[in-house]
């Protein structure tokens, strides 16, 4: 349970350090590639098959990322150079990697150890308060110049999301524990959608149009290979 908290906090870290640098509608859909980094995984390390509709949705998720990250038809290598280049795509390349090693022991926590989903959800939020103090404290002097005084609202807003981020890992654990990790993550990327449409709207991101396309495709890809 600690080694999955450690490598949650680490996800958590790279994923919140490219919502802050990228717009919403850019980053959070490219979350949604973790079932295609996990087939390609197995076909690599584990000599696993893939299945045609399961190469079909690579190209769908493919086909999505490149949508979601072109210029113009033009510019064929633009993609490849986003990834390559900028820092803050390649949080989201490291938290990909994290997330893909956490949903197969969120399995073997809940599923083969048979711990509960109360105590399972329990006992990592308790690690993460531990390890994101330590790694709060240890760079609390870098910053103090950059952490304005929290007022009242922002103390309700983190309440907030607090009492949603408990109850959306929660349920997941559930739905872990009921069904396969395949269907959980696939069900749970369709979130993708709604927060690029809705977050996009909010912060006023530019070409939400393409990139509800983008998503869709992504998607398409998540389901066709999670299918199973």
């Amino acid at each position: 349970m600690f080694v999955k908290s450690l490598i949650g906090v680490a996800a958590f870290l790279c994923v919140m350090t490219a919502l802050k640098n990228l717009q919403i509608s850019n980053a959070l859909p490219l979350l949604a590639l973790t079932p295609g980094f996990v087939a390609v995984f197995a076909f690599i390390f584990l000599g696993e098959s893939l299945k045609l509709y399961e190469v079909l949705g690579l190209i769908s998720l493919i086909a999505g990322t490149y949508i979601l990250e072109s210029k113009n038809l033009k510019e064929i290598l633009f993609p490849l150079n986003v990834f390559l280049k900028s820092r803050y795509h390649q949080y989201i390349l490291a938290a990909l990697l994290l997330f893909t090693a956490s949903s197969v022991m969120d399995k073997l926590l809940v599923a083969k150890m048979n711990l509960t989903p109360i105590s399972f959800t329990a006992f990592q939020h308790v690690f993460f308060a531990l390890l994101l103090l330590i790694i709060y404290f240890a760079f609390k002097g870098k910053l103090e110049n950059h952490s304005p005084r929290v007022n009242k609202t922002e103390v309700l807003w983190i309440v907030l999301i607090s009492v949603l981020t408990i109850g959306y890992r929660y349920t997941q654990i559930v739905s872990v524990s009921l069904a396969s990790v395949a269907l959980t993550l696939a069900v749970k990327r369709t979130s993708v959608l709604w927060a690029t449409i809705i977050g996009g709207k909010i912060f006023k991101d530019t070409n939400l149009l393409k990139k509800t396309i983008a998503v869709l495709f992504i998607l398409l890809g998540a389901i066709l290979i999670l299918r199973d």
